[in-house]
């Protein structure tokens, strides 16, 4: 499927229609992998969830 994205992505628009059609799928099917394999915001984080967000006063 990476590689087909990766191909057909160069070629314009109606990529999902394309990939549907290579891979005999509904497109919101296709729709839904590639949402699924594209990286997200939270997966990007370098830091775990909190540390650095809100410092800490001195106690």
């Amino acid at each position: 499927m990476v590689r087909a994205y990766l191909d057909k992505a160069t070629r314009g628009t109606g990529l999902t229609r394309r990939l549907a059609t290579r891979f005999d799928r509904p497109e919101a099917t296709i729709s839904d992998w590639i949402g699924a394999a594209r990286p997200t915001r939270i997966s990007q984080r370098r830091e775990p969830p909190g540390v650095g967000a809100h410092p800490q006063a001195p106690t």
